[in-house]
């Protein structure tokens, strides 16, 4: 028997699962766009399983989902570090799918989640780059479950607003109570920071739902339009 070197159609998928560390069989045959029916995607996937490159998990309504092994992340232009836990899984999921429907957007592009610390220092859930005109950057993805401690929070703000790389930060909640924390202490702290961080509340977020282009986002001491935000000049100032 040969060894198998995951090459052509194995190799996207390999790169693409990395991309979003943990993703659902459906998504990653969409978002890859491949000229191949869904049967013979599953089964490419299936050999990628069958050569301990790529391991799957039962979710809700027993859809299939995929994240590297140790083993696939060689292949792969992105690490693969994941938890078993149930926690985690659901968060993963969700911050996968907000990058997913963010990039639907002309706006945006090359998205992906990130797996560590990566270059810019900080642990964001994402990262994806807008370009509106000549107005460009890269926004970082913190999905927000659950409140963290004030520390926590604020090392987050100023973490962004220190940052070099990436030009602003996305924070989205699903509960109201969560958003008003954060909300509250970004009021407290300098302009610099407010210009920064942006706030987004979809109290129906979940790993197969986010509503957001119609969403009122906190961003500068004030409610707007995610809409506007990404459609006109609101991008301006030293974070372009």
């Amino acid at each position: 028997m040969g060894i198998f070197i995951p090459i052509d159609y194995y190799a996207q998928i390999l790169n693409e699962v990395g991309r979003f560390k943990i993703i659902t069989m459906r998504n990653l045959y969409g978002t890859l766009n491949v000229e191949l029916s869904y049967s013979l995607f599953c089964r490419k996937v299936k050999k990628l399983e069958y050569e301990g490159l790529i391991r799957s998990i039962t979710g809700m309504r027993k859809s299939k989902i995929l994240t590297l092994t140790n083993k696939g992340s060689q292949y792969s232009k992105f690490g693969a570090q994941y938890s078993d836990s149930d926690k985690e899984l659901n968060h993963d999921l969700i911050a996968s799918n907000v990058i997913l429907e963010l990039n639907k957007l002309p706006t945006f592009e090359a998205g992906s989640v990130i797996h560590s610390a990566d270059q810019t220092g900080i642990e964001s859930d994402g990262l994806i780059f807008f370009s509106k005109g000549d107005k460009k950057g890269t926004l970082g993805i913190e999905v927000e479950l659950t409140q963290k401690s004030k520390i926590r929070i604020v090392k987050k703000f100023c973490d962004y607003t220190d940052s070099k790389e990436i030009s602003y930060s996305l924070f989205i909640f699903n509960k109201e109570s969560v958003f008003r924390a954060y909300k509250n202490q970004l009021d407290s702290m300098v302009n610099e920071v407010s210009d920064s961080n942006l706030l987004l509340l979809d109290e129906g977020l979940s790993s197969n739902s986010f509503s957001f282009f119609d969403k009122e986002v906190y961003f500068r001491r004030k409610y707007t339009n995610f809409k506007d935000i990404f459609g006109i000049e609101h991008f301006s100032g030293s974070h372009t």
